[in-house]
């Protein structure tokens, strides 16, 4: 999912559906690490609990400059750590 309130669309769709997506690209090549990595703490707190949730970015990256590597390896670790249910 690309746009939208993560809290409504859990609370709409999340009971019956796997939801996918959401972290912001955009955040990946202009945030700082700890940015990124509060930003994924936020949708993991919102939308893992009670399971069916994929974490992932809003859109796909397509080259270099759209996303700090830096920022994508501290956000995996983070989600490898916190992301378990």
């Amino acid at each position: 999912i690309e746009n939208g309130d993560p809290k409504v669309f859990k609370e709409k769709i999340g009971s019956k559906h796997i939801i996918a997506g959401f972290f912001p690209i955009e955040l990946l090549r202009s945030g700082t690490k700890k940015e990124c990595t509060e930003k994924a703490g936020e949708l993991i707190d919102i939308l893992a609990p009670g399971g069916k949730y994929i974490f992932s970015w809003n859109k796909t990256p397509m080259g270099l400059g759209d996303a700090k590597p830096e920022n994508i390896s501290a956000v995996t670790k983070f989600v490898r750590e916190r992301g378990v249910y």
